[in-house]
């Protein structure tokens, strides 16, 4: 049971507003002008001076880290960040610091933050490759539904090799396709590994 003097310390409001409190507070959503309540500052006063690095590492983490299935390690609540800050410290660091070869053939390694930045990326290359795709196929069944009604003998020769060039676009899109899937399958599965190992 929490003691009285405790709980009020939880509602009332500390006067105080520095620019660390600010930058912390960001990171919940919080606006600058947001006071803190006294039990939040004493949690803040008893880390002692915070580093710039220390401050900019969790800043760092706390803004980009991107939620993948619903896993998200960081505090929900800026006292419960206060009261392990050195433990989530040690987080983001593994966080940061963690890389893993992305594409096979050239080694290449991207962090967990490039890895998220790589999958929007393919996102939108596979989206953009599923529309191609999907008006191509339009495309094949006009000009199918074309040929069948047509009766000159010239218009459907034409509208044959029409055809036969949209159908190898088709199969070509296809393949981008089913390889940018491939890859943003890939990324996901490393992204979940790294994310699991925190």
């Amino acid at each position: 049971m929490i003691h009285p003097s405790e709980a009020q310390k939880k509602r009332e409001k500390h006067p105080a507003i520095s620019s660390v409190m600010a930058r912390i507070g960001a990171w919940f959503g919080r606006r600058p002008t947001t006071q803190w309540s006294v039990y939040e500052f004493n949690a803040l006063e008893e880390l002692g001076e915070i580093s710039g690095e220390d401050l900019a590492l969790l800043e760092y983490y706390y803004t980009s880290f991107q939620v993948v299935n619903g896993f998200d390690p960081r505090r929900r609540d800026l006292c419960t960040l206060l009261n392990n800050w050195n433990g989530e410290l040690d987080r983001a660091r593994v966080w940061k610091r963690n890389t893993v070869p992305t594409d096979q053939s050239t080694h290449s390694k991207l962090s967990m933050f490039d890895l998220h930045k790589r999958l929007e990326l393919l996102g939108t290359e596979t989206e953009r490759t599923a529309e191609l795709l999907r008006n191509n196929t339009a495309l094949i069944t006009t000009l199918q539904r074309n040929i069948c009604i047509s009766k000159d003998k010239e218009t459907q020769e034409l509208l044959n090799n029409q055809l036969q060039q949209k159908e190898k676009e088709h199969d070509s899109l296809y393949k981008t396709w089913q390889e940018l899937c491939a890859k943003r399958r890939m990324v996901k599965s490393k992204i979940i590994e790294l994310s699991g190992r925190f």
